[in-house]
This record gives C-alpha cells, sequence and structure tokens, in this order.
C-alpha cells in the first residue's frame, strides 16, 4: 500500500491512499509532493524573471532633440545668480540641473520599445522667498515619454513659484519682448509670461509673483512679483 500524488480536473495536488494506513508514511509522501510543487513554482518564477529581463534588455534610446537639450547646457550644478530689484534688494537662485539626460525604466510591456529622455533644470530661491512645500522656485523640464520619433515636440513643464504654465508650453505662442542684459549690453529676445494671461496660480494656493520671463540662453531673465517689486539678473558666479 502507498500514498500517492495524483492531479484532479481542477489542478489541484491530492493525496491518495493505497491500502496503507501509517500515519508517518503518509506524512512522508506529503511532504514530499508539496516540496515538488514548491520546486516547480520556484522553477516557473526563476523563467518568467529571466524572460522578462531578456525582453526588457533591448530597449531603445528617444533621445531630447538637439534644439530641445540647448535649454539646459549653459548650466553647472551650484552655480548662483543674482537677481536684484529697485531698492537693491537681492534674490540668490542656485541652481539644480542634470548633467545628462536621465531615462526612463526599460518596460516593453507598458511603455513599449522606448527608453524616454528626460532633463530638467531648476533656479532654488535662497534668499527672499522661502515658502513651504515648494521644492523649487524656477522650473523646467522635457521629457518624450509617449513619443516615437526624436525630431516630434517634446512635453514640456514649466513653472515660477506659485504660477504654473499649462496651455502656452509651445514657445512659438508666448508673447516676445527685447530686453537688454546689464552684463555688457546685449540684447535678447525673452518669453514672457503673466498671470491670468498665460500663467495661472497653482491650485489657488498662495499668491506671490505676477510675471516672469525666460530665455533659451539664460533661463529666468526678470520677474515681477505681486507688490510691484521688479527683480532683474545682473551677474553669476
Amino acid at each position: 500500500m502507498a500514498l500517492t500524488c495524483f492531479r484532479d480536473w481542477r489542478g489541484w495536488s491530492l493525496l491518495r491512499q493505497e491500502g496503507m494506513s501509517g500515519k508517518k508514511g503518509c506524512h512522508a509522501r506529503s511532504d514530499s509532493c508539496v516540496r515538488t510543487i514548491m520546486k516547480l513554482g520556484l522553477f516557473i518564477l526563476a523563467s518568467l524573471v529571466l524572460f522578462t529581463s531578456c525582453l526588457n534588455r533591448d530597449c531603445k534610446k528617444l533621445d531630447l532633440s538637439k534644439e530641445e537639450m540647448e535649454w539646459f547646457e549653459n548650466y553647472e550644478n551650484g552655480d548662483s545668480f543674482f537677481f536684484v530689484n529697485q531698492v537693491n534688494e537681492i534674490d540668490t537662485f542656485v541652481i539644480d540641473v542634470y548633467q545628462n539626460p536621465d531615462y526612463t525604466v526599460c518596460n516593453r510591456f507598458e511603455l513599449g520599445e522606448y527608453i524616454y529622455s528626460n532633463m530638467s533644470l531648476q533656479f532654488n530661491s535662497c534668499d527672499n522667498y522661502p515658502i513651504k512645500k515648494m521644492n523649487q522656485c524656477y522650473y523646467i523640464g522635457f521629457d518624450k515619454v509617449g513619443q516615437d520619433t526624436s525630431d516630434s515636440d517634446c512635453n514640456k513643464g514649466l513653472s515660477f513659484f506659485d504660477l504654473s504654465v499649462s496651455e502656452f508650453l509651445n514657445f512659438d505662442l508666448v508673447p516676445k519682448e527685447d530686453y537688454q542684459i546689464s552684463q555688457g549690453g546685449k540684447k535678447i529676445s525673452v518669453l514672457v509670461y503673466t498671470k491670468n494671461n498665460n500663467c495661472s496660480n497653482v491650485e489657488g494656493g498662495t499668491e506671490i509673483m505676477q510675471q516672469f520671463a525666460i530665455s533659451k540662453e539664460y533661463g529666468l531673465v526678470w520677474y515681477k512679483t505681486l507688490t510691484g517689486d521688479l527683480y532683474e539678473r545682473v551677474w553669476k558666479r
């Protein structure tokens, strides 16, 4: 008489006693069945992990275009930029920028065959506006998630303190002004964002800023608070 393992139509492992009444023998054969099932499960799991790893190994990189990368080229982490208002109050910003593009995780099941590049730049204020719950002051970020060519226009994010831009991330549609920078008197073209015009307060929170201007080469160029203070960039170290 023996205790055997078999599989019924429902797929469950069962025990069948054939002419054997000894409990010790039943338990021994039962433990053997459990170990066999566990080994089979571990083998299947390892095979799935190996298969997924092989499948996700050969994702293609989808990079930001050369023109898009130009928004991030003129900065180094830790750079300081200084802005002065009409009564010589100084606001200091410290730069936080990716030195190289970052990429999403290779995941063919959810994101397809590509890994998508992304870059970001932040001007973090150190002086006049220590606002709680704001991780950055001036932020711009680009990514290629969901696209299938480097030539297509990237996804963009742009905010400055309490102001956020959603509809006017196509820079061709943003009002432009000529501006003369303080160092060397060079004239540049800046993109101007104005509250309740082409940017808005973030979720109805604290209101601080009225307007700000940016450029590809210089990032944040000037900004105006709701109290009427105009801060202009003056030098870098």
